[in-house]
């Protein structure tokens, strides 16, 4: 279905909303709701019941539940609270905290015979606001943009009841909303499907780059050349010219410590350099108040606590960098070489058994060329 202009439209006397279509109301929120409200979540209750606690955690950004962790409310406090249940149609709003403006529908999938927190608004339409409509032009960037605005307080941040008395609402009429909220369920839904199939088709494209570098640095370019037994279980066979080395011979570890807080030299940390791609993700900024060891251009890092994270790091530049990494200087390795060596899964395999617990294990592993 595709979307067709109005016949004519207006001047909406909103600045940021622009032209309308000419039959559509422009409201205040408060009009086109029955209620707003909130509730309290139930202290001391860490035990299962029929009643679930609804938070800011449980909404995500794009209107999902998120109940992987659910929080309950007792029956006799669920039954006696005067306000905060939700009932089918609602549109819940995070209020305050860091995720305020996340919003949620309360339609067929939603947690029933729950209540929402203190952290999270209900806004209840009135008969003449479709729910759904409701809450996707509070998801809008129209609506997010608003509720930005009305946020106060500096300690503890958050919208009050009055940001409804100011918020804009674009109106349609009430068939005209189910219409366009109805056109919105089928689009998003198209798009979600066509996200996840792509989310997948990139993770299959991870996996193959994954096996192209394990491949290539354990078995070579000619695929028709001789092979003999490594002598290593895991790695099977490598090319017969192939030597079979500890990396402590192929590399030196330069261990230079320095005073980070009086170099103007780029730093580097575990957070710097981004898992199984060796690639530098932040900027290089001398974030570093003490200790770090010194590198120069042409050395490899490689993250020595955690190394199943597979950071590594070809240094194109001299800096500083955490005493988490490893700084190894090729010796008759080319650096490129080294750093794919180190984000391929072979590499760590071994890892995981050698690595249990002794200190700078990574230069006990076998490298092969």
């Amino acid at each position: 279905m595709e979307k067709q202009k109005y016949p004519e439209y207006k001047d909406s006397g909103i600045e940021w909303l622009g032209e309308v279509p000419e039959h559509w109301e422009i409201d205040r929120l408060k009009w086109v709701l029955s209620s707003l409200e909130s509730g309290q979540r139930e202290s001391g209750i860490d035990w299962e019941t029929d009643h679930l606690s609804i938070g800011g955690e449980h909404i995500g950004w794009q209107g999902e539940w998120l109940l992987n962790t659910p929080r309950y409310l007792s029956d006799n406090y669920y039954n006696e609270m005067k306000k905060g249940w939700i009932l089918e149609g609602d549109v819940l709003l995070v209020k305050d905290g860091a995720t305020i403006g996340k919003t949620a529908l309360a339609c067929d999938k939603y947690p029933q015979n729950s209540a929402v927190n203190e952290h999270v608004f209900i806004l209840r339409p009135s008969p003449a606001c479709d729910s759904a409509f409701l809450f996707y032009f509070i998801q809008s960037k129209p609506g997010q943009e608003q509720i930005l605005l009305e946020i106060r307080g500096a300690a503890q941040p958050g919208l009050n009841t009055h940001f409804i008395d100011v918020l804009m609402f674009s109106q349609p009429k009430l068939n005209e909303q189910g219409a366009i909220a109805a056109y919105l369920d089928r689009e998003t839904a198209r798009i979600d499907g066509l996200i996840e199939k792509k989310q997948r088709q990139i993770e299959l494209l991870k996996e193959k780059r994954t096996a192209l570098i394990s491949h290539t640095v354990t078995k070579g370019l000619d695929l028709d050349a001789p092979m003999k037994d490594s002598g290593i279980e895991w790695l099977g066979e490598v090319p017969e010219e192939w030597e079979v080395k500890r990396l402590k011979y192929g590399v030196n570890l330069i261990n230079q410590k320095v005073d980070g807080s009086n170099s103007n030299l780029p730093y580097t940390g575990l957070e710097h350099i981004e898992s199984w791609t060796g690639k530098r993700v932040k900027s290089n900024e001398n974030t570093n108040e003490g200790q770090a060891n010194l590198y120069q251009q042409g050395d490899v890092l490689f993250g020595k606590l955690r190394p199943y994270l597979a950071k590594a790091y070809a240094a194109r530049e001299d800096g500083l960098c955490t005493g988490e990494l490893l700084v190894l200087r090729p010796i008759s390795l080319l650096q490129h070489f080294l750093l794919k060596l180190f984000i391929n899964s072979y590499f760590h395999f071994n890892c995981q058994f050698i690595y249990l617990w002794s200190k700078n294990a990574a230069l006990k592993l076998g490298v092969y060329w």
